[in-house]
């Protein structure tokens, strides 16, 4: 059987299973996962809770899933039958079946991740950062001032400070892109379908508008009050649902996919096969233990492929509802912005028309508030999304596996 994409080897053949295989690689997959966890301000500020943190303490507890399930396969190696280092013998015609439908469901249609474009990382720092942008809110007339000026001052020493440090993570993912890169490029001399159907194509657009939408409605609205004061409180208010980058978000998800991906590679891409074959094992006759804990094992990789997949599908959706609203805001602010500005010109010759003006810039304001209002929930609608779909609770992935009988 060919090697899996980027694992050495399968851990998995017709009749076999490799259990001191299987912990390395969910070893390695454990700290690789680690790197997805969603930065401070991934989702801006008003994303930051229960999104962002929601999200990040998903993975945490699949983190201690694929924790267990490594010193669980280590223990199992050690006490189960062995030949070679694999399990090949299954003591029953049920146990066969399930390694037989495991091998088969490892040459399941799937499709590879592909690699967020960079352009989005390299984009930052070009544009005006939303820091920067609210500390010029605050050198603006009506709040100058010793105050003010202070604290514009500091929010735009805090948003050099912050590139700085950035710049330095940037170019470890640089790195990371380069070498997902290369991977991909051996996977493809082994001739897999990058590609399996419509549904996977259109499931691996993984690179977001949301940082460009957000900051260029953030740069019509600092227009837009120049132009009228009363768009001032919508300028305030965008600042906490400005994505600095997207760049985050694009890459938690092609991390989550590629490691769902993996496991798939290992348990089977094909996870109803496997759990129907998981399941007939279990209402078959009575088996013995060293098939129970082989196929209960596999049960819970199974799982664990799965509610992996289902948290990057859960981060991808919160960014797709979120780019309704940033699309939403940026159209509506684009049309009043030139709407306002026609309106400023022909001021000057009617000035009853500046009153016209200041109205439409209340109602832009009050759209824009709205919509950041209501943000905070739509980017917690992949975390509420994954725990009422989750197939069970990720802190009771193989914990079950200690009760078999060793």
């Amino acid at each position: 059987m060919a090697e899996g994409y980027a694992l050495q080897g399968n851990p998995f053949g017709p009749g076999a299973m490799d259990f001191d295989m299987i912990a390395g690689k969910l070893e390695g997959l454990r700290y690789r996962g680690d790197s997805t966890s969603l930065p401070g301000l991934a989702l801006g500020i008003a994303g930051e809770w229960p999104a962002r943190r929601g999200f990040n303490d998903i993975w945490a507890r699949l983190g201690q899933a694929f924790d267990r399930g490594v010193a669980e396969a280590h223990d199992v190696a050690q006490t189960l039958e062995m030949t070679g280092g694999n399990y090949r013998r299954a003591e029953s015609a049920a146990g066969r079946h399930v390694l037989d439908v495991v091998a088969t469901a490892q040459q399941a249609k799937a499709s590879l991740p592909i690699p967020p474009e960079k352009q989005d990382d390299l984009e930052y720092g070009h544009l005006e950062s939303m820091w920067e942008s609210f500390g010029k809110v605050w050198e603006r007339p009506y709040f100058q001032g010793f105050a003010g000026g202070i604290v514009g001052l500091g929010l735009r020493g805090q948003a050099a400070v912050g590139k700085m440090l950035y710049e330095d993570e940037r170019n470890d993912r640089l790195r990371l892109i380069n070498d997902r890169e290369i991977d991909a490029r051996l996977a493809r001399a082994e001739n897999r379908p990058m590609y399996a159907d419509d549904h996977s194509r259109e499931a691996e657009r993984a690179r977001t508008r949301l940082s460009e939408w957000s900051k260029a409605t953030e740069r019509r609205l600092a227009l837009g009050r120049k132009m009228s004061w009363t768009v001032v409180a919508g300028a305030l208010a965008w600042t906490a649902v400005v994505v600095e980058s997207g760049e985050p978000l694009d890459r938690a998800v092609y991390e989550l996919r590629e490691i769902a991906y993996q496991l798939g590679e290992a348990f089977g891409h094909d996870t109803d096969a496997v759990r129907r074959a998981v399941t007939a094992f279990w209402e078959g006759e009575a088996s013995g233990a060293a098939d129970a804990r082989m196929v209960t094992y596999i049960d819970e990789g199974n799982r664990l492929t799965i509610e992996v997949g289902k948290l990057a599908r859960a981060i991808a959706e919160s960014v797709r509802a979120l780019e309704v609203i940033h699309w939403s805001a940026l159209g509506f602010s684009v049309a009043v912005c030139l709407a306002i500005a026609a309106l400023r010109v022909a001021a000057r010759f009617n000035i009853t028309l500046d009153w016209v003006t200041k109205f439409m810039g209340w109602r832009w304001s009050t759209l824009i508030i709205v919509l950041a209002n209501l943000v905070p929930a739509v980017a917690a609608f992949g975390v509420a999304w994954y725990k009422s779909s989750t197939i069970g609770d990720p802190g009771n992935i193989w914990s079950a596996v200690e009760s078999h009988p060793r």
